[in-house]
């Protein structure tokens, strides 16, 4: 097996997982309000950026498995549909480190400023 580092952290946004992406609008509008990116059974989800675990939930309403992160800075990133954690709250995660496994479902992805969702496609390379 051959270690690849992850890129130093940085500021700007990196994509969670490699996979097929179709983005979500929201009701009835335009504007892209999150991602579900389909990937293999197994695959890692990975910080988009460097954060604390505001949230690891098992089982949260309407979405399963979910990590939310708050990157200190006004965003937070929302993983959803994970079939596993692999971070616990208040834990620290670097830029590119994982969050959690895919199982057979999409990861839902979002990222909010504030309380806000934003364009996921703006934000990432």
């Amino acid at each position: 097996k051959l270690y690849i580092p992850p890129p130093p952290p940085s500021a700007r946004f990196l994509w969670p997982a490699r996979g097929r992406v179709v983005p979500l609008n929201g009701l009835g509008t335009e504007a892209v309000h999150g991602l579900q990116i389909t990937a293999q059974q197994g695959s890692l989800v990975r910080a988009v950026r460097t954060g604390r675990v505001a949230v690891a939930a098992r089982d949260l309403a309407g979405w399963g498995k979910t990590v939310i992160l708050d990157h200190g800075d006004g965003y937070t990133s929302v993983y959803a549909g994970l079939d596993q954690l692999l971070v616990d709250p208040g834990m620290s995660v670097a830029q590119g480190n994982p969050v959690g496994r895919l199982g057979a479902e999409p990861l839902h992805f979002e990222i909010r400023q504030g309380t806000t969702l934003a364009n996921p496609m703006q934000l990432l390379p």
